[in-house]
């Protein structure tokens, strides 16, 4: 249940930078659910809350 409320965006804060961050991290590892959701997230965020390393 508790990835449930997560991935609805209940039960805690959201954080779409640090959410970015992670997703980014398992895309890179070959996370293809990862992938899609991360570039969800990306299109919620402002261009310059994305840091590009």
């Amino acid at each position: 249940m508790g990835s449930i409320l997560f991935r609805n965006w209940r039960g805690a804060p959201q954080d779409l930078v640090s959410a970015h961050m992670w997703l980014n991290l398992a895309a890179a590892q070959g996370v293809e659910k990862a992938r899609t959701t991360r570039n969800i997230v990306a299109g919620l965020l402002i261009l310059h809350q994305i840091a590009v390393t």
